[in-house]
């Protein structure tokens, strides 16, 4: 398959679950939610929980978007954005991660967590929470495809856009689409976040 014959277009509201799904399915190895959540049952389940919260005001904003095969119904990728004038409420999201985090995790999770918000931008910007693409498809510059389409709109608003990356091997892919390293925060010895920010272009 050829990104070629692929296209980029925004989910409508009835899509919800289908997106919900697709990216509790491609992200519950994510190894920032490996940490938390070290059972792949329980992980799937809070995963699913987080990704509903922003799929719900990113579907409101129109901000969530899904890579296709031309005459297809099934997402090859999916990315979502928080637009800074996005109604979400980041307290909803630590309180579940309290309630569901495995006690010896918590101490952990919070200082981190803790430090993920003070290492975020404090004026006006876009943030990345989610971007994914089937396993069956890695390396067919989807991922770059839907980041390019999404980031050439955000960069007509003139605002920087920011992410938190877990996974070392997205970093070189980040920085071919013009981010940079900001912090590196560490949850445990295995387990370093990345934030990175970009300015539009």
């Amino acid at each position: 398959m050829s990104e070629q014959n692929t296209f980029v277009r925004a989910i409508e509201p009835s899509e919800k679950d289908k997106f919900v799904d697709f990216l509790t399915h491609t992200l519950t190895d994510d190894p920032m939610f490996v940490y938390i959540y070290p059972n792949r049952k329980k992980r799937a389940k809070f995963l699913r929980r987080f990704i509903e919260l922003d799929t719900k005001y990113t579907i409101n904003e129109g901000t969530a978007y899904v890579i296709e095969n031309e005459g297809a119904e099934k997402y090859l990728g999916a990315v979502a954005w928080l637009g800074p004038d996005a109604d979400y409420d980041e307290w909803i999201f630590l309180f579940h991660i309290l309630i569901s985090c495995k006690f010896s995790k918590l101490i952990p999770t919070i200082r981190f967590l803790w430090d993920v918000e003070a290492h975020a931008p404090k004026g006006r910007h876009w943030y990345l929470p989610s971007l994914a693409v089937h396993p069956d498809y890695y390396g067919k510059g989807l991922g770059k495809k839907l980041m390019d389409h999404t980031l050439e709109i955000i960069d007509k608003t003139g605002e920087p856009t920011y992410l938190e990356s877990s996974n070392p091997k997205n970093h070189s892919f980040y920085h071919r689409l013009g981010y940079r390293k900001d912090h590196e925060i560490v949850l445990d010895g295995d387990t370093t976040i990345t934030t990175m920010i970009r300015d539009p272009r």
